[in-house]
């Protein structure tokens, strides 16, 4: 069996934030990134694109390839989060000693660690993932399905998607079958298990055994071998491929002519292509879009399962028989299907794998499941001379079953289904030092349909008997026709007004708007900006309480939240307009922003933002100034 992997393997880099997880140890394999997606920071709703709204963007990615169970639970050395925008790096993190599972970082939308907002664009992000590795081939997880056991169900087939283009990348899929019953159990690769699939389905032949050849395609589809005989030496006629979708549906049924019995399945998909490489009995096959040829002169007596390279090689797994002790070569040929070289095992060789390490064949390994032993690897050197399969690299429960496989997952980890023990696992190769790097799924970028063009310094709300006085300030602004001011009735914004703006400027501005016979209770504002070429802005929402009435003194209310990370804002309570200064300073004095110069302010509860994203970890003081007034408070950034 063979999976395409467009893996990129890259060394440690240098990046910005380090986090930290305590009371667990180094993965210790060959780990890597999948699930990638964009959301609302505080939920898992598609990301909507705006940055000015204050909440960010979440990147969330699952980590794995590597334990995430026991006594001592492990962790990936390093991940690095990287955002891009025609290949050029704008924002990055790191984090370290990271569990296997879901995790997540949030962007609020600055380059390069600052707070310039990040300009409209569909940006690509990528999530690298690096460990020391382990030094010899060892079990990182097993899954045992309950289920499985109790109804009589065995593992037969096993595939992992390795186009990282695909939502499903990194997944892998175990075909399970009993007397009369089959399923399709999907694993992440940190081995927990995201469901099971057409469970007692019809769609299935009622063989016992079958089906259980299968692989995944670029699309992202499981391709399956449901011939009603899979297992037989008799002849079966035509075969048949079934092609699912991810969510369990048939997608279609591909009629592949046989005239012995089908077993291997390689599948390349191309946009205009399905090309399934196979073998029928005794020969290799290959069928492109309904046409079925024969590859070469090359022919055995029995031929079992097959993996393809990335230059095209065939490995077949063969012999004089099917008798036990009967096919023990692995048989190298070219992509014509002319026979090269071939290697002799101890026992009989069940199933094959290439486990695709980057972009060429030098770096490709081939694996074969040696039957009742455990997995070893064959190398292949100078041409006419016979290969080398290597002693037995991990035993652990192994089968004397042939109805099995092995696969490869994206970062070269052996992916193992024990049809006679009833668990699926994952091995890593032993590599030592690795490193892959995810790339988001093709047409989920992160899209950022742009930021406010008004920087806004300050808003705020006030009672005034019936009415409710609104303010705001802004520092620049550009194009701005104006300020759509907007109520929330229920599930709707309903428009009270349209103040005018300044157009382009780089001084500092205030505004100001009354809702005459405002209703009581709680009511929530937002600024609906206006460019002048009718491009709209949404601000963040202004909250007035119930209880609100106009500040009888000056208050300084803090900062919120505290300790903060990346952003705070600072609260406060003027009784009367003001011309106010805040400034925030360093622990050790240092002035580090300006957030108000004199700034004229309405009276009423005000909120002046704060973006730290470019300072390190440590506490900041800040300085108010109103009038005559003065006060100052701290803060603490938590990094």
């Amino acid at each position: 069996m063979s999976l395409r992997n467009p893996s990129r393997r890259l060394g440690f880099a240098a990046l910005s934030l380090a986090l930290g997880a305590v009371g667990a140890q180094s993965a210790q394999a060959n780990v890597y990134a999948s699930r990638l997606r964009v959301t609302q920071p505080t939920s898992t709703d598609p990301f909507d694109g705006n940055f000015f709204d204050g909440s960010g963007a979440r990147i969330r990615f699952n980590v794995g390839g590597f334990r995430s169970v026991g006594v001592t639970p492990e962790t990936a050395d390093q991940v690095v989060v990287s955002v891009k925008l025609g290949g050029a790096t704008i924002y990055s993190v790191t984090m370290m000693n990271v569990p296997s599972g879901d995790t997540s970082v949030v962007w609020n939308g600055g380059v390069n660690g600052g707070n310039i907002p990040a300009p409209a664009g569909s940006y690509t992000y990528e999530v690298t993932v690096s460990d020391a590795g382990y030094a010899t081939p060892t079990e990182t997880w097993k899954f045992t399905d309950v289920d499985q056991v109790l109804l009589g169900l065995s593992d037969r087939a096993v595939a992992s998607n390795n186009f990282p283009s695909t939502p499903g990348f990194g997944t892998s899929i175990y075909l399970e079958s009993g007397t009369g019953r089959h399923q399709i159990s999907v694993l992440r690769p940190d081995g927990s298990l995201v469901s099971e699939l057409l469970v007692n389905s019809t769609v299935f032949n009622a063989s016992s055994r079958s089906p259980w050849f299968s692989d995944i395609g670029s699309d992202g589809r499981y391709y399956v071998n449901n011939s009603n005989t899979n297992n037989s030496d008799a002849p079966l006629g035509d075969g048949e491929i079934l092609v699912i979708n991810p969510d369990g549906t048939v997608f279609r049924k591909l009629p592949v002519p046989t005239s012995q019995t089908l077993r291997g399945l390689d599948v390349t998909v191309t946009a205009t292509d399905t090309t399934l490489t196979y073998v029928d009995g005794t020969v290799v096959k290959r069928y492109i879009n309904g046409v079925t040829t024969t590859l070469g002169t090359f022919s055995r007596p029995y031929l079992r399962d097959l993996t393809i390279d990335d230059a095209g090689n065939i490995y077949v797994t063969g012999g004089s028989g099917s008798g036990t002790g009967l096919f023990k070569n692995l048989y190298k040929l070219s992509p014509a299907g002319t026979l090269i070289d071939s290697a002799a095992a101890t026992a009989d060789l069940v199933s094959a794998t290439v486990a695709r390490r980057g972009a060429g064949v030098a770096d490709d390994r081939i694996y074969v499941y040696v039957r009742g032993l455990g997995i070893s690897q064959v190398t292949f050197t100078t041409p006419g001379t016979p290969g080398t399969v290597s002693a037995i690299l991990f035993s652990n429960a192994t089968s004397t079953s042939i109805s099995m496989q092995i696969a490869a997952d994206a970062a070269g980890n052996i992916v193992y289904a024990n049809p006679s023990n009833e668990f699926n696992n994952l091995v890593s190769p032993g590599d030592g030092q690795n490193s892959y790097t995810t790339p988001n799924p093709t047409g989920a970028n992160l899209v950022v349909v742009g930021v406010l063009p008004v920087e806004l310094t300050s808003t705020g709300a006030v009672r005034r008997g019936s009415d409710v006085v609104l303010s705001w300030a802004t520092a620049t602004e550009k194009n701005n026709a104006g300020f759509q001011v907007e109520r929330l009735e229920g599930a709707n914004w309903k428009a009270l007004g349209f103040v005018a703006g300044s157009g382009t400027t780089t001084e500092a501005k205030s505004y100001g708007y009354t809702e005459n016979r405002a209703p009581a209770g709680r009511l929530s504002y937002r600024l609906v900006q206006q460019d002048l070429d009718g491009t709209a802005h949404i601000s963040p929402t202004i909250t007035l309480e119930a209880a609100g009435v106009a500040p009888t003194a000056f208050k300084l209310l803090g900062a919120s939240p505290n300790p903060f990370n990346p952003t705070a804002s600072i609260r406060f309570e003027l009784p009367a307009a003001s011309r106010v200064t805040l400034v925030v300073y360093n622990s050790a004095g240092q002035k580090v922003a300006t957030l108000l110069d004199g700034a004229t302010l309405e009276a009423g509860t005000q909120a002046v933002p704060f973006d730290a994203s470019a300072l390190p970890s440590g506490m900041y003081l800040y300085r108010l100034t109103a009038g005559q007034q003065v006060a100052s408070g701290r803060m603490t950034l938590m990094k």
